[in-house]
């Protein structure tokens, strides 16, 4: 379990970004992601709102707190006071830790922006931060806390980008656009 955690580093050399390890765990991962945003998606189709609704809100949950309890870990893990700091999500994938609640718990045009939102950059963030994260899958073994939280994280936001077209709820408004730009721009400055 210490090595799982990376309690005093890791002492198992990473398999590598690309390796047969990387490529089957995200593989496996993004095939549940697939199959759990068609069977909900179609599922929920017809449904009312509110039982629309509630994968996003248990995704918004999940995400949160897998980010939440992999930044506590790391902070006890490290002897630097200011550790939290360099585990902040200021990531651009870390937008969704924000607009699938958001997109789960508002109403109304905030509600449609996000979805829309999660919709359009959810699918990105998953395959970039799964097939294409050469910074995780270098550094640290393939099962470990890191890339086992990163890869949940990233396909639970495609997840959420899956299922939100599947059930219906994306709506793609032209009028969308500019507040879409306008919540990665917001981002873009905090960070």
């Amino acid at each position: 379990m210490r090595e799982f955690f990376g309690i005093d580093g890791y002492m198992r050399e990473p398999e590598g970004y690309l390796s047969w390890q990387h490529l089957t765990f995200v593989t496996s991962l993004m095939i549940v992601m697939v199959a759990l945003a068609i069977i909900l998606g179609r599922k929920n189709r017809n449904a009312p709102q509110r039982r629309k609704d509630i994968p996003l809100i248990v995704s918004a949950f999940l995400i949160n707190a897998l980010e939440i309890s992999k930044t506590v870990i790391a902070c006890f893990r490290s002897d630097d006071p200011t550790r939290w700091l360099y585990e902040l999500p200021l990531f651009l994938c870390s937008i969704q830790f924000f607009t699938i609640p958001l997109a789960a718990f508002t109403k109304g045009r905030l509600k449609e922006v996000c979805l829309d939102f999660v919709f359009i950059f959810g699918i990105l963030g998953a395959i970039l931060g799964t097939y294409a994260a050469g910074n995780n899958y270098a550094a640290y073994p393939v099962i470990s806390l890191d890339n086992v939280v990163s890869g949940l994280s990233h396909t639970t936001s495609g997840f959420c980008s899956l299922y939100i077209v599947i059930s219906g709820m994306a709506s793609m408004k032209r009028k969308n656009i500019p507040f879409c730009f306008g919540i990665v721009s917001v981002f873009c400055v905090v960070s």
